[in-house]
């Protein structure tokens, strides 16, 4: 006989109360083991910190070389990579210990890197103010950016602003019109970096800093007013319309690096002829831009101190030299004595080529990057001071380091021949340098699908001769790029 609901109630009920129960006793078992494994975590940090304490080579280091340690491992971050966590954060995750090291040294906060982001701005603006606190009385070296030109609430200019006095450089590549605004308002007495890189700016903008020394700004900005005593800085980099990097070039006396990208449709022709600007202290040029730009800046100056200079054409020209006309007339205006010369992107015969390096005979690095009309035999034999069994008046005497990108269709044999041979002159002359670091980039493949090292039997003997070669302190590297498409 079926029973009743009567009957059936009680009975579920019962049953109810008692899954209920063992809901509750599970949750209650739950609970003890999540907050075992808190005071389980906590142990393991406690193990972890006594651990350092009591282990080699932890416990033998002194308190200093610890410190010294963690500074390096800051100093060593990437300071353009936003997305990283700040090594000081991740030093202070391993123990009490560490923790206290790094919490209580102010000199291992002094690098800002921030991105500002208007989700995450109220949190970065509160670590912001703790990372300051924490860094004491020190310098400061600021590098902030904004997602996608985001503006920050005026907050963040006076929070940072306040630490004007302790400002040692100084980056930024967002205009942040807020606090630009109020730069002008401050004085900066020991900045002396300060570099600038967005789009173009019309605002005005003064600095005053008295010990900037240091400066880069790859924005059209109209620099001039940026700063008022550009004869005391030694480091200028700035990307500019020629007729301003010319006005500029007349307010630089103690420059010693300066590096310069041409931009803007200004005729070469247009400007006026000026009478070129001595800059005594000058070891470092390089040149960015158009064949025509480079040869008119190189015409504008007189540099007796350079030591390195550098031509990076955005536009390969065509059989146009005017940038060598500018190279060889700037050194007889200016009678250098040229260490290092890097040349990207040129259009070069071989023959003009070497006419051109001859007179380089303090050059010890060469660098041809994309160059279009290759190297050759040519080339080779007139750096061998015994090319074909006979002395020979050897080209570029002092170089010790080559770096080449382009084409090539010189024969193996003859490049680690010429090699050996100037290894071996070396020993005996003086004059004579052994190339050192030889560095080839070829990007034609067919170089080694037809040429001499097609025969097997050829590879090995080439590969024995850069065993050699090293074993005697040479270094040849001979290298394929793989994205060519020649």
């Amino acid at each position: 006989m079926p029973k009743t609901t009567s009957e059936i109630r009680p009975r579920r009920l019962l049953e109810q109360s008692m899954v209920a129960q063992e809901i509750a006793d599970c949750e209650q078992e739950m609970l003890a083991l999540e907050k075992a494994m808190i005071d389980l975590k906590y142990k393991r940090m406690s193990l972890d910190t006594k651990m350092n304490t009591v282990s080699d080579p932890m416990a033998m280091l002194p308190l200093d070389v610890t410190t010294e340690i963690f500074a390096i491992v800051n100093d060593s971050q990437d300071r353009t990579d936003f997305s990283s966590l700040p090594a000081l954060f991740l030093l202070g995750r391993i123990c009490k210990t560490w923790r206290n090291i790094v919490w209580n040294r102010p000199f291992l906060w002094k690098d800002i890197a921030i991105r500002l982001s208007y989700n995450k701005y109220a949190k970065q603006e509160r670590l912001l103010e703790e990372w300051l606190n924490r860094s004491g009385a020190c310098q400061l070296y600021y590098n902030i950016a904004s997602h996608r030109h985001w503006e920050p609430p005026e907050s963040f200019a006076t929070l940072i602003l306040k630490t004007a006095s302790r400002w040692k450089s100084f980056k930024c590549i967002s205009p942040l019109t807020s606090l630009f605004d109020e730069i002008a308002s401050h004085t900066f007495p020991a900045l002396s970096t300060i570099e600038l890189d967005f789009g173009n700016w019309n605002n005005d903008f003064n600095i005053n800093a008295p010990r900037l020394r240091k400066i880069q700004i790859l924005s059209h900005w109209p620099v001039l007013e940026i700063y008022d005593n550009w004869q005391q800085l030694t480091k200028v980099s700035l990307k500019l319309p020629i007729d301003h990097v010319l006005n500029l070039i007349q307010h630089l006396d103690q420059v010693q690096a300066l590096f310069l990208e041409s931009t803007g449709l200004t005729e070469v022709t247009s400007l006026q002829p000026i009478v070129p600007k001595e800059l005594l202290h000058l070891s470092h040029l390089k040149i960015t831009g158009r064949n025509k730009w480079a040869s008119r800046i190189l015409t504008a100056v007189t540099v007796p101190a350079l030591s390195n200079l550098e031509l990076h054409f955005t536009k390969m020209p065509a059989t146009n030299t005017l940038w060598m006309d500018g190279v060889e007339n700037l050194l007889r205006r200016s009678s250098f004595s040229l260490a290092t010369l890097n040349l990207q992107n040129i259009n070069l015969k071989e023959e003009l080529g070497l006419d051109f390096l001859k007179s380089f005979v303090t050059l010890s690095s060469l660098s041809l990057r994309h160059q279009s009309h290759g190297l050759s035999d040519l080339t080779i034999n007139r750096l061998n001071p015994n090319a074909n069994g006979r002395s020979t008046e050897c080209l570029l005497p002092a170089l010790t380091h080559l770096d080449y990108s382009g084409r090539i269709n010189f024969k193996a044999k003859t490049l680690t021949t010429m090699l050996e041979q100037r290894l071996a002159v070396s020993q005996t002359n003086p004059l004579i340098k052994a190339l050192r670091v030889v560095d080839i980039t070829y990007l034609n493949a067919s170089w080694a699908q037809t040429g001499d090292l097609a025969n097997p039997n050829r590879v090995q003997a080439f590969y024995r001769d850069i065993s050699d070669l090293a074993s005697h302190g040479t270094v040849l590297k001979v290298m394929w790029d793989e994205n060519s498409r020649l």
